[in-house]
């Protein structure tokens, strides 16, 4: 298979009209910029000195600069030489471009100085004082070659440069650009595959409930649960494209699945929460509770023989939110609050919501899991305070 390399067309401009005026509009300021150095420099002679004459004869050259300045702009952008950095050039293409910039140099002092030398012949003719032959003017064009030549091929190599540069930066912008939204996509593609990895584990931990229940011939507790559960699908299938949701909307999902939970262990199960309405609009990634939640019950009351107490809280402190899941269980296994160890007799929940908190927070919210000063576990999350786009408006 042969792979052809292609020199990539450089980005068309956004205002065609753009180029030309700035190339006259750079002649002219040359132009009176030169101008104002040479009445400056005879303002010590007697004679009348017109202005505006002078900076018309000057205009001319600047012009003819300016012209032949457009045709480098128009070539460097044809034939861009690249180094290779992303890019799929091949060796032929810079070449090609190398040998177009190195010709092209070679004739420009040749191009711009002959017009500079007819606008000189011309306007000496003009004015009456001679000149207008051919011989006259090769001889003018050759005396400028001569003294300018290198000048010429210095201002090409300025101009092709500069316009080397320009592309340059507009395609590290555009590829920093994209490589920005490629990691957001990502970021927002790994936090779905997560949330997705979530549900299933709560849902099947539910349906196993319900199912208990209905063994159980409780059909009271049974529909209550099943009821339930309807709310909590609704609920995931109501959320799942948000990434971030009101605190209140998690406590209704952790308010259902703890009804849940209390009908399969009945007195057994005791629950707090302790939650100030003011916190009830914060911003929280979509199910974050019921994660920690579940593990509380799954490895802190469920292992009890006695009767377990959950208690759940929310505190702001500062420009920070402050969740805390705490229970009196056995406690953490050893290692557990360790970033690679497998939480509380190995809850997948937990390990992708620290996942989760990385990719949505880039760092900035922090998740802890730890016994508690009087026993049990208390699983701590820390995240940027955020208002929802309601609360923010109230």
């Amino acid at each position: 298979m042969t792979l052809t390399h292609v020199t990539p067309a450089a980005p068309a401009l956004r205002r065609p009209w753009l180029a030309p005026l700035l190339l006259i509009g750079g002649a002219i300021l040359f132009a009176l910029v030169e101008g104002a150095e040479i009445r400056f420099a005879d303002a010590h002679r007697p004679r009348r000195f017109d202005f505006p004459r002078m900076v018309a004869e000057l205009l001319a050259p600047w012009l003819i600069l300016a012209l032949l300045g457009g045709g480098i702009a128009w070539l460097s952008r044809r034939f861009m030489i690249y180094r290779g950095d992303g890019r799929v050039v091949g060796r032929s293409a810079n070449l090609c471009a190398i040998a177009v910039h190195v010709v092209a140099a070679a004739l420009f002092p040749v191009a711009s100085l002959t017009l500079l030398a007819t606008w000189h012949e011309a306007r000496a003719a003009l004015r009456g004082a001679g000149g207008g032959s051919w011989s006259h003017l090769a001889a003018t064009a050759r005396d400028l070659l001569g003294e300018y030549y290198v000048v010429d091929l210095a201002i090409y190599a300025l101009i092709a440069a500069a316009c080397h540069a320009a592309a340059f930066l507009r395609e590290a912008r555009a590829r920093a650009q994209r490589e920005l939204e490629l990691e957001r996509s990502i970021a927002q593609a790994r936090l779905e595959a997560l949330r997705q990895q979530l549900r299933p584990h709560f849902l099947f931990n539910a349906m196993n409930t319900v199912a208990m229940l209905v063994r159980a011939n409780e059909r009271d507790a049974a529909v209550d649960a099943l009821a339930r559960l309807a709310s909590l699908l609704r609920a995931s299938l109501r959320e799942s494209a948000a990434r971030e949701v009101p605190l209140a909307d998690e406590l209704a999902i952790v308010r259902d699945y703890l009804a849940i939970e209390q009908a399969r262990f009945g007195g057994r199960l005791q629950i707090s929460i302790d939650v100030p309405g003011e916190l009830h609009g914060a911003a929280v990634p979509a199910w974050l509770l019921q994660p920690l939640v579940e593990n509380a019950v799954r490895h802190g009351v469920g292992r009890l023989a006695r009767p377990g107490r959950i208690e759940i809280a929310a505190r702001r402190r500062a420009d920070a939110l402050e969740l805390s899941v705490r229970d009196d269980g056995p406690g953490p296994d050893r290692g557990a609050a360790a970033p690679d160890a497998r939480p509380r007799g190995g809850g997948v929940g937990l390990a992708n919501l620290r996942a989760r908190l990385d990719a949505l927070y880039a760092g900035a919210a922090s998740f802890e899991l730890a016994a508690g000063a009087a026993g049990g576990a208390v699983a701590c999350a820390i995240l940027p305070w955020r208002a929802t786009a309601a609360e923010a408006q109230t």
